[in-house]
């Protein structure tokens, strides 16, 4: 089972909507080394894009492929967000997991405004 961590941040942590430039390691010199460019993590999945893939029992990796298409369809270049399978995994979960405990507090089974009417 894929498990989705939401690790505690500190100080020290990159928060989620920084950009990253990552040096190589060593001493600085005159010579220019690369940089890498991190990509942003941002939530990509949406509450109702989340339950249009699960009502039409998509895949996590079919949901991924519909994602990067619809970036890039959308004029913005994909390279730019991390989109994996296990990203959208845990933004499904996610979602899942919310409307399911807004389910739970709103059921009511003995109220009169019950729609069962018990």
């Amino acid at each position: 089972m894929l498990e989705c961590s939401s690790g505690s941040s500190s100080e020290n942590d990159v928060s989620e909507n920084d950009d990253v430039e990552l040096v190589g390691p060593g001493p600085s010199t005159s010579i220019a080394t690369p940089s890498l460019r991190k990509r942003r993590r941002q939530p990509i999945i949406a509450v109702p894009l989340a339950a249009m893939l699960d009502q039409n029992l998509l895949s996590d990796r079919t949901a991924m492929m519909i994602v990067f298409e619809s970036i890039g369809a959308l004029g913005q270049d994909p390279e730019t967000v991390a989109i994996s399978r296990s990203a959208i995994h845990c933004q499904r979960r996610k979602h899942q997991e919310a409307a399911a405990a807004s389910i739970v507090e709103a059921f009511r089974p003995n109220s009169p405004d019950s729609p069962l009417g018990w």
